[in-house]
């Protein structure tokens, strides 16, 4: 799969693609249309057509799927792919798929960036169902996976502390 488009002829490029899904075997011809759903699915979501771009993201996995383990031979790809889709979960409101998601972009990343966003999404998902205890739990899980650890007890104790500590260190 190699040819330049336009932006105007990306879906209709990527629906055409897609109707042969499964006539692609070329690992590299598969990467290709890993991508290109992706930014379809981009492109869909910037328009407010979440379901649609679900769509792209969900023929995305499909293709991810049929590698032994995408997390490593794909990781960057397989990152974007999981991000994307469990963005798309919440404003789907399919909030059981994107618990899942975030699970195993957390299980699966290293990246500050790519914790913390799938926290933001796990907390504001929390948050917008009134779940407010898991979205304190699920902060506090993300800043562990960053090696902060808040205490459980004294927290004002220890929030003074460090802003002494960082203060002495400015001067």
């Amino acid at each position: 799969i190699s040819f330049i488009f336009s932006d105007d002829h990306l879906f209709d490029i990527v629906n055409y693609l897609n109707a042969g899904l499964e006539l692609i075997i070329d690992s590299d011809e598969k990467i290709k249309l890993i991508e290109l759903n992706v930014n379809a699915a981009k492109k869909a979501k910037l328009s407010s057509a979440y379901e649609i771009a679900l769509q792209y993201l969900n023929k995305a996995f499909l293709l991810l799927s049929s590698y032994t383990n995408p997390w490593t031979d794909l990781h960057a790809l397989t990152i974007q792919v999981y991000r994307e889709l469990a963005e798309l979960y919440y404003y789907n409101f399919q909030f059981e798929q994107l618990e899942e998601c975030v699970e195993k972009l957390l299980k699966n990343t290293e990246e500050l960036s790519e914790i913390a966003n799938a926290a933001r999404l796990l907390i504001s998902y929390f948050t917008t169902t009134a779940n407010y205890t898991k979205a304190v739990e699920s902060g506090r899980e993300a800043l562990r996976l960053m090696e902060i650890i808040l205490p459980n007890e004294d927290l004002e104790k220890h929030i003074y502390f460090e802003q002494s500590q960082i203060t002495s260190y400015l001067k």
